[in-house]
């Protein structure tokens, strides 16, 4: 983690990938090397990575997330859907996660699910901003 911080791309990458060879179930640097491939724009290799991040570590939450933005930035709508519902099930209090769900949801034409997810959302995080903005957008365009 103390790589994020350092502009040698190659150098933090080798890092994680030395990390995932000690421990090949190290979901975590199968993370890392997820963000650091979406940095550079390599999508592919990100998703690949997350991937291999929620099928070693299933309950980490913010590898579902990122793997579903990839999914959503790809154009696979029901694959970013799982993936963001894994995340929320896994931590129920992942706001990005939950909003991500959400706004699918609602540009889908599933207002009345997409409401409720955004409304267990603000249980745990009643004063987010951009859940408050997506709801009432979503209730504006109803």
């Amino acid at each position: 983690l103390m790589f994020k911080a350092i502009t040698e791309w190659d150098l933090a990458m080798q890092s994680y990938a030395a990390a995932t060879r000690a421990n090949p179930n190290n979901g975590l640097a199968h993370y890392n090397m997820g963000v650091l491939f979406g940095q550079a724009g390599q999508q592919e290799e990100a998703t690949r990575a997350y991937q291999t991040a929620t099928s070693v570590q299933p309950g980490y939450a913010p590898a579902w997330y990122n793997l579903g933005v990839m999914h959503r930035d790809a154009g696979r709508a029901a694959q970013a859907e799982a993936s963001y519902r894994a995340a929320v099930s896994a931590q129920p209090s992942h706001a990005l996660a939950s909003n991500g769900l959400a706004t699918l949801l609602w540009a889908q034409g599933q207002t009345e699910e997409a409401e409720v997810v955004f409304r267990e959302a603000l249980v745990h995080h009643p004063e987010d901003a951009t859940l408050l903005n997506n709801l009432g957008g979503m209730y504006a365009k109803m």
